[in-house]
């Protein structure tokens, strides 16, 4: 009862294009793993690196959407 596990598509490793996988939260350790289907390859990270990564990701979507809206004289 300490993991959650999900099945998700995405482009999940340098193969291109979306493929099946499976992540998995660990609530006790705090890790986030995804494996590609079918492959023995496993990514693990802690979730508070990936909780910075989303933030960081948004925050610079916002600057950019407020620069292009700066090109088009809007802001």
């Amino acid at each position: 009862m300490s993991t959650a596990k999900f099945r998700v598509m995405g482009q999940l490793d340098g193969a291109g294009g979306a493929k099946v996988g499976t992540v998995e939260i660990d609530r006790v350790t705090g890790v986030l793993t995804v494996r590609p289907f079918r492959s023995h390859t496993v990514y693990e990270v802690p979730l508070n690196d990936v909780a910075t990564w989303v933030c960081r990701q948004h925050q610079f979507a916002i600057v950019r959407e407020e620069k292009k809206l700066a090109k088009k004289g809007g802001v």
